[in-house]
This record gives structure tokens, C-alpha cells and sequence, in this order.
């Protein structure tokens, strides 16, 4: 069984963000619910990275196959999946916006 935490710590550039959206995606598709999912991070700025670049992720998978089989490939994962499997995940996020926690450290604690 995968963990459901993660701690991602590497230098400016390195694709913590991708890598993170993707574990993000991921959780949503494993029926975590969009609010008890927590990204924190130093800045406000890279906090609404997060949600803005997980958002276009789940609607670039909800619209390209060829999304869909590169994150499988790249998560290990059945690629039984399809766009349609990826919009009703989309729509989850979208109508939780008000309980999703990606901020700072400062504010979450």
C-alpha cells in the first residue's frame, strides 16, 4: 500500500510542484476527498501554484488521452484509466475550493 504522505524537499526547479500536483491528482483518484488534502509550502505565491497547476492538470487529463497514459506511465498505474474517469475529479475539486488547504506553513499552523 502507498503512503499517503509525502514530503518533497529539493531545490528551486527540480519539479517539486509537478510531483506534487500528480500526488494530489493521485489521492483524488485513490477517493481522498479535496479537503483533507494539505500541500503547504513558504510562499502565498507557490500555495496558488499548487491549486492553479493542479486544477489545468486534472483538466488537461480530463481532456487528452495521451495526458491520461502519460501520468499513468508515470505513476504506475493501470492505464485502464480515460479522460472521462478524470471530469467527475475535476468537478470534485472545483466545488470544493472553499475547504481545500494548499497555503503556507505559517498559515496552517
Amino acid at each position: 500500500m502507498k503512503t499517503l504522505h509525502l514530503r518533497i524537499r529539493a531545490s528551486a526547479g527540480t519539479g517539486k510542484t509537478f510531483r506534487l500536483t500528480d500526488r494530489i491528482v493521485e489521492l483524488l483518484l485513490l477517493g481522498a476527498e479535496p479537503g483533507k488534502v494539505i500541500a503547504l509550502t513558504f510562499t502565498r505565491k507557490a500555495a496558488g501554484e499548487f491549486l492553479v497547476k493542479t486544477l489545468r492538470k486534472l483538466a488537461d487529463l480530463a481532456s487528452e488521452e495521451a495526458a491520461v497514459e502519460a501520468f499513468c506511465l508515470r505513476r504506475g498505474i493501470s492505464c485502464k484509466l480515460t479522460t472521462r474517469d478524470f471530469l467527475p475529479l475535476l468537478r470534485k475539486l472545483t466545488d470544493s475550493l472553499d475547504q481545500i488547504e494548499f497555503g503556507t506553513l505559517d498559515s496552517f499552523f
